[in-house]
């Protein structure tokens, strides 16, 4: 099985197929619909001619009834009029159909002849309602009654090239519609393409993204989404940065003070006193240095919720007096002396 892994060529396939599916539906529920709308137009228009033609007849009582009957078939090329005589027998010869069976039987011309009207839809569509639809009237023409049928003319050619229109009509829709669909395809997958441009660049560590999507739908929440996303990261990121940035410069000031005041211990000219004071810083900023390593596995602990939290209450004025007092030493005792008083 082939598996379609392009997402704009899955919504063109997808929007073809419904498209295809639709005509296919459509067609012969369009041929069903049109065909009984124009049958029954057919039939309402066949009955007024019908009633026209009756009217004239039982007005001028025309001696020869079956050259009025001919005179105004040649008159109208749409339908066929085939008049009965009160026996039941055709005065010109009746239409067949394909199979050879007369269009208008026995039954048809009995029913109108004993003064009925007949009309073919009120027994339901017939198989071949182009052909098979007709109506009947009663005529009385100097005291006799006559049955005069009426039914339209459908050459094959003419079926033909109904049909060929309509499948032409079909056919460029389709082509439309494909067309359009491909165009519409492309700007409903656009978004994503930029999306996924874009999400490649997040991954390699660029947060310098701005997806612009001006659509207001699903897709133009989640650029949104996404665009809130990069800027939470590239915040995350910057201040992952100052924290490596913090964390270096607070290792790198014990380390300075441990290399500088060991490098003084070389010299021989310092006295124990001073030797002993030395060590003692080195010994400090090592501990400074083993506190600082241990609250960075503590805060890793932390963020990963493996290292128990409770929360208690601790007073920062010792905390804050040791940094005073530790950065006080380079700085003016002035100054310094302001601070301590207010710390104390």
């Amino acid at each position: 099985m082939i598996k379609i892994k392009s997402l704009y060529l899955r919504v063109v396939l997808t929007f073809l197929a419904i498209v295809v599916v639709s005509v296919s539906v459509a067609f012969p529920l369009a041929t069903v619909f049109f065909r009984n709308l124009i049958t029954t137009e057919f039939q309402a228009e066949m009955l007024a001619i019908g009633r026209q033609l009756v009217t004239l007849s039982e007005e001028i009582q025309p001696k020869n009834l079956d050259s009025f009957v001919a005179g105004s078939n040649r008159l109208n090329d749409n339908y066929v009029l085939t008049l009965f005589y009160e026996n039941g027998e055709p005065a010109t010869a009746i239409t067949l159909d394909k199979k050879g069976n007369p269009l208008i039987e026995a039954s048809e011309v009995a029913y109108v002849l004993h003064g009925s009207i007949y009309k073919s839809l009120d027994y339901g569509m017939p198989k071949d309602p182009f052909n098979r639809v007709k109506v009947g009237l009663p005529l009385q023409v100097d005291g006799k009654t006559f049955a005069l049928f009426i039914h339209p003319t459908f050459s094959e050619v003419a079926r033909r090239q109904v049909k060929t229109a309509v499948i032409t009509v079909l056919l460029i829709v389709l082509i439309v519609g494909s067309l359009l669909i491909l165009i519409a395809s492309r700007y409903l997958v656009n978004p994503l393409k930029k999306l996924t441009l874009a999400t490649e660049r997040l991954a390699r560590g660029n947060f310098n993204v701005h997806v612009s999507v001006k659509q207001k739908d699903e897709l133009g929440q989640l650029a949104q989404s996404f665009n809130h996303m990069a800027g939470e990261l590239k915040q995350l990121e910057q201040m992952r940065q100052d924290f490596v940035s913090n964390v270096s410069h607070e290792i790198q000031s014990p380390l300075t003070s441990i290399r500088g005041f060991s490098k003084a211990l070389r010299g021989s000219e310092i006295d124990e006193a001073e030797r002993g004071r030395y060590l003692e810083i080195i010994e400090r900023e090592s501990e400074r240095l083993s506190r600082l390593s241990d609250n960075l596995l503590k805060l890793a602990s932390l963020e990963s919720e493996h290292h128990p939290f409770h929360p208690t209450t601790y007073d920062l004025d010792e905390q804050l007096r040791r940094v005073v007092v530790f950065y006080g030493r380079s700085g003016p005792v002035s100054n310094w002396s302001l601070t301590w008083s207010f710390l104390e």
